[in-house]
């Protein structure tokens, strides 16, 4: 099939098409989530797939950052100790797969407490594994280690 795709008509396949409009018309967090529920995947192959996706038809991608907090999320499984290994692995994903290098790759991460931290606040659905919301303060104490990691990491 052809569809107009960033102002040119291209050849696409009627699944990438469905995956490219579901990304347009939802967050891409849903995007991914949606993505998942159709593909049987975890988060990493659905952002990996999505992403492969935007650089085929639509010639780049930029991670946003609640599909950033859906990785973190996927990674880090108890305390921040998980937390630290969790934004190690997010950032070796950024490089490996966006071309994004590690020190770069902090400002998505910190993108991605602050979606976080908004959805909490909202009310809304923070994609917490253990089903409940987190306590904000334990979210800022997270927040201010890896902040202060990161900044020693940079020296």
């Amino acid at each position: 099939m052809e569809q107009e795709i960033n102002g040119k008509v291209q050849k696409i396949n009627d699944e990438d098409y469905e995956i490219i409009k579901a990304t347009e018309s939802q967050s891409r967090a849903d995007a991914v989530k949606w993505y998942q529920e159709n593909y049987n995947c975890n988060v990493e192959d659905a952002i990996s797939a999505i992403s492969a996706i935007y650089k085929q038809y639509k010639g780049g991608y930029k991670p946003d950052a609640g599909e950033m907090w859906l990785l973190l999320n996927e990674y880090a499984h108890q305390g921040p100790k998980d937390l630290i290994k969790a934004e190690d692995k997010v950032k070796q994903w950024l490089k490996d797969n966006v071309g994004i290098d590690k020190g770069d790759a902090q400002k998505y991460i910190n993108e991605a407490w602050n979606y976080y931290s908004s959805q909490d606040k909202k009310g809304g659905n923070n994609n917490d594994t253990n089903g409940g919301s987190k306590n904000g303060c334990m979210i800022t104490i997270l927040i201010a280690i890896t902040s202060t990691l990161s900044v020693l990491c940079l020296l």
